[in-house]
């Protein structure tokens, strides 16, 4: 009887295991299930991927997890942007669509600090003062793009429509390091004008 008790642990160790595992595992295969569906669907529109580029599944499974993907606090990990182009060949519509997925990525950086400054209150600012600070913030988008220089390509797909090539691109970058880089460059950019302003700035966004 001796021998047996460890075995009897383990089994019992597993069983009790299960309930957690089951509904992950059923997750997991649903969520694979519907990478397949969208992946069919792309694929019946004409999308496809360059080759070279990992397969339309692997980006549409790719893309879900950036846009779900949370931080241990259970904020934000990635900021993420999707854009399309259309030109005469390839490299012309990649072109356009990544620049446009770039600079909605700013937008949505840029709409995440005016959160965060609506958020933060006035902390010891005047009205007027607190007015700069937020019109800065959204005159800057500029500004903001010249920081997503690490930005990683998620999807690439392309289509051919007659003489017209379509590529639809998506972007990512980590939402603590692109809010970091803005606030500072934010502050910089203000603190020629405005020392006072700036240093403001900073205690006002927590990044």
């Amino acid at each position: 009887m001796k021998n047996l008790t460890i075995p009897i642990l383990t089994a019992l160790l597993l069983l009790a295991a299960l309930p957690a595992a089951i509904p992950t595992a059923n997750a997991q295969t649903t969520a694979g299930r519907d990478t397949r569906r969208e992946a069919r669907q792309l694929e019946s529109e004409g999308w496809g991927a360059m080759q070279g580029n990992p397969p339309l599944a692997q980006q549409i499974a790719d893309s879900r997890r950036a846009e779900a993907d949370t931080t241990a606090q259970g904020g934000v990990r990635f900021f993420t942007a999707t854009a399309q182009g259309s030109a005469g060949n390839y490299t012309a519509a990649k072109q356009i669509a990544d620049s446009r997925a770039r600079a909605q990525l700013a937008i949505n950086i840029q709409t995440a600090i005016v959160r965060g400054l609506r958020e933060a209150g006035a902390a010891g600012l005047s009205a007027k003062d607190l007015d700069a600070v937020r019109n800065y913030v959204a005159s800057s988008q500029p500004l903001i793009l010249r920081q997503l220089q690490d930005a990683v390509t998620v999807m690439e797909i392309y289509r051919e429509k007659g003489n017209t090539c379509e590529v639809r691109i998506q972007l990512k970058i980590e939402a603590a390091t692109a809010l970091a880089r803005t606030k500072s460059a934010l502050q910089s950019g203000l603190a020629a004008s405005s020392p006072q302003l700036a240093d403001a700035l900073g205690k006002l966004l927590p990044h």
